[in-house]
């Protein structure tokens, strides 16, 4: 007997999706096999020769989509209909999921998605990075896949209630609860949406470890005082931040060490999953007490702290000043840690060895070409360089393997459950002398596998 086919309601979701004005009750609709996940949330699927990336599907799956937008080399479709369900398509719990922008996997289930994204990262390695067997360990996942997130962004709904951004849309959903919003966050919610506030957009932040909160408003009016919910407030305008209520910072503590954390600083969202980020890093950089370490985009001086006690000196460099100035704070007691604010490629630019070792944390653009040109320069021996962006990893890792290093352990880590974002630890170690790596042309030089 034949599987009941399951529908999905994506009326709504048609609505905000991008190509919109284009999507009709014409609009095509494509009968397609599902193979493999792209790193956007999307399933892949192929017709005709053509790329189609489908948003609600599982690979495996057989599906009816229509077709939402027509690109010159790809489409984008959605499932209104599953054919041949996945074993692992589960119900959302999310009531929102459908036209929310926030989750893309919720009717995934949760080892599932650590299966995928293992996949994901291995896959990207291999097309971008160049690496033939790339040495990927499975995901570790989240204990809790679910009310795990310390920070959340709220903007305002009609009506002044809270709510998302809808997916590939200007539009603000309403919504009342937020499942992967950590409790603390959740309480902070509500006791915003009682204030009856007026603002562009608000970070609830909470230091899960520490029950110390931050609310912070970004907005053109500074609201008064006397309307605010209980609790630390900070107030953004045009970039400079003021306290409105105690102080603009909270504070957060991970593997037994606390760190303030300012408005304008960034943090892991997910504080379980950060200390698996954290003694990941830090197994892969095996310290000793004759290490020198450079923690680069160093933040509010994680990394760097948490090796500082095991190592002869530890140097992070970071470009934002907020952050940089919690991570003086963090670090005040630490004799052999160093701080230096700036861009890295400029900051190691005059720095002279030894440095033995270094963690490298970029956002998701990457490292400068610079400042891998300059690690090896230092014949800096083992790097571990932590992503949030397989695609940016990839290319990184292929120019350093132009530069003398070889992969030799990649441990993705799940930080963000329900959601299609990995973040990975990737372990590189210095197999020879780079051949003068800042000239165009050597044989060293550096290459782009993405030109």
């Amino acid at each position: 007997m034949a599987r009941a086919a399951h529908r999905v309601d994506l009326r709504t979701t048609l609505a905000y999706s991008r190509g919109m004005m284009h999507a009709t009750e014409r609009a095509d609709e494509l009968i397609l096999k599902l193979e493999s996940m792209a790193h956007g949330g999307d399933a892949i699927a192929r017709h005709e020769g053509q790329v189609i990336f489908v948003r609600g599907g599982i690979p495996g799956e057989r599906v009816r989509a229509r077709v939402t937008e027509r690109r010159a080399r790809f489409l984008r479709a959605a499932v209104v209909e599953v054919l041949a369900p996945s074993p692992h398509r589960v119900s959302p719990p999310c009531p929102y999921v459908e036209h929310c922008g926030g989750c893309q996997w919720q009717h995934i289930a949760y080892a599932a998605q650590s299966a995928i994204k293992t996949d994901i990262v291995e896959e990207t390695l291999a097309r971008i990075g160049g690496l033939q067997a790339p040495p990927v360990a499975p995901a570790l996942p989240a204990a809790n896949p679910l009310r795990y997130r310390n920070h959340v962004q709220v903007r305002l709904a009609s009506g002044g209630r809270l709510g998302f951004m809808a997916r590939e849309s200007h539009h603000v959903v309403p919504i009342e609860r937020c499942l992967l919003a950590h409790p603390l966050a959740q309480a902070r919610w509500e006791a915003l949406q009682e204030a009856g506030l007026s603002f562009r957009r608000a970070g609830l932040r909470v230091g899960v470890n520490t029950g110390e909160s931050l609310l912070v408003l970004e907005g053109s009016q500074r609201p008064p005082a006397s309307h605010l919910p209980p609790g630390a407030c900070a107030w953004i305008q045009g970039g400079a931040i003021h306290a409105i209520r105690g102080d603009p910072w909270y504070h957060e503590e991970l593997l037994g060490r606390r760190y303030r954390v300012s408005a304008g600083s960034f943090f892991q969202v997910h504080t379980a999953q950060a200390e698996t980020l954290v003694r990941v890093a830090l197994e892969m950089l095996a310290p000793s007490p004759a290490d020198r370490v450079l923690d680069l985009y160093c933040g509010v001086g994680v990394f760097a702290l948490s090796v500082a006690d095991r190592v002869e000196q530890v140097l992070g460099i970071e470009a934002a000043g907020a952050a940089i100035a919690d991570a003086r704070v963090n670090g005040a007691e630490q004799a052999n840690a160093r701080w230096i604010e700036g861009p890295a490629e400029q900051a190691l630019a005059p720095l002279e060895g030894p440095w033995n070792k270094a963690i490298l944390d970029p956002p998701r653009a990457g490292c400068a070409e610079a400042v891998l040109t300059t690690l090896a320069q230092l014949e800096v021996e083992r790097m571990v360089y932590v992503s949030c962006e397989p695609s940016t990893l990839a290319r990184d890792i292929a120019r350093l393997m132009t530069l003398g290093y070889a992969v030799e352990r990649v441990q993705p880590v799940d930080m963000f459950p329900q959601a299609f974002h990995v973040e990975t630890v990737a372990l590189l170690r210095r197999q020879r002398s780079p051949m003068n790596p800042a000239v165009p042309g050597h044989a060293g030089a550096l290459v782009d596998p993405l030109a």
